[in-house]
């Protein structure tokens, strides 16, 4: 009941970055990853894995940029 906040919209959102991040779309994958970031912290908190997982993709991306 988290509607667009739900954590399955983050994960759509975490895959719509990585797509992003392969086209070398690197600004609109860190969008993307942000927001993903941002609720998967708000609805699992800061240190469950998933949000490690986008933490991760950042960093990746943030190589590459």
């Amino acid at each position: 009941s988290l509607g667009d906040r739900h954590p399955s919209v983050a994960t759509t959102l975490n895959n719509i970055a990585f797509v992003y991040r392969a086209q070398g779309r690197y600004e609109e994958a860190l969008a993307y990853y942000e927001e993903a970031l941002s609720i998967r912290k708000e609805s699992l908190g800061n240190r469950h894995p998933f949000v490690v997982i986008v933490l991760n993709n950042i960093r990746v991306l943030r190589a590459l940029m």
